[in-house]
């Protein structure tokens, strides 16, 4: 089995590692998808305020962090578990 596979049991005194983890994540996807969109938004307006691109880097470099990671949890959920 791999690593990810959804059938794999980690008991760690007995408590499913797996299955934890994946509800720790599926409680995280709301809020990080909203601060995502935040950071997306402060990205737009501070770019189109300044006219420029380097006052928003710092937004738009979190906005790509948080976008890679809600695709992550997106393959890892529909390919692996369903």
């Amino acid at each position: 089995m791999s690593f990810t596979d959804p059938k794999t049991r980690w008991l760690v005194s007995g408590t499913d590692v797996y299955g934890s983890l994946f509800v720790f994540c599926a409680v995280l996807y709301i809020p990080l998808m909203a601060c995502v969109f935040y950071y997306f938004v402060k990205t737009v307006v501070v770019v189109f305020k300044s006219k420029r691109l380097q006052g928003g880097f710092h937004s738009l470099v979190a906005t790509a962090v948080g976008v890679v990671a809600l695709y992550s949890f997106n393959q890892w959920v529909f390919n692996e578990i369903y």
